[in-house]
């Protein structure tokens, strides 16, 4: 009699842990035809978020993995790409980050890379954060979900 209960009692744990990850499936599905989540990044959303940055711009996009990638509009026409492997945690830490990128400091491990690079990472990837700094009086530091919410940002305020 206990073992049956005990076979029960498992069968009905299982029922209610199989509800529960349908009901999740089922909002992360929901969730991305909202277009809200984490969705993969697209080469044509980082070709416009190059096109719409204005100079003196920064971005910066963390991966789930850990490596972050940048795009820096300076004084030339064409923008910098880099990465690196050291995760920003503060925004102290990504304007040492930038600068060390715009100088090429010895002491802060930055590659500069090609747009191919940069696509060829990206592209396919989830974000965990990208931020947008404006350095152009007053500077400032926007974060946002995805590229595709910095897009949508970018967007508007070119119109």
């Amino acid at each position: 009699m206990r073992k049956i209960a005990h076979h029960d009692r498992l069968r009905r744990e299982l029922l209610v842990n199989l509800n529960q990850a349908t009901i999740l499936s089922r909002r992360r599905n929901y969730a991305d035809l909202l277009g809200l989540g984490f969705p993969m990044i697209s080469e044509t959303e980082i070709l416009h978020i190059i096109n719409e940055i204005h100079q003196y711009d920064a971005i910066l996009v963390e991966l789930k993995d850990g490596t972050v990638f940048g795009i820096l509009k300076g004084t030339e026409a064409v923008p910098e790409y880099f990465r690196t492997r050291g995760v920003p945690k503060t925004a102290r830490d990504r304007r040492v980050l930038l600068e060390a990128a715009e100088s090429a400091r010895p002491d802060v491990h930055v590659d500069s890379i090609t747009l191919e690079t940069l696509l060829n990472g990206l592209r396919g990837m989830k974000t965990r954060h990208v931020w947008l700094e404006r350095r152009t009086p007053p500077s400032h530091e926007m974060a946002f979900l995805n590229l595709r919410e910095l897009g949508t940002f970018l967007r508007r305020q070119g119109a």
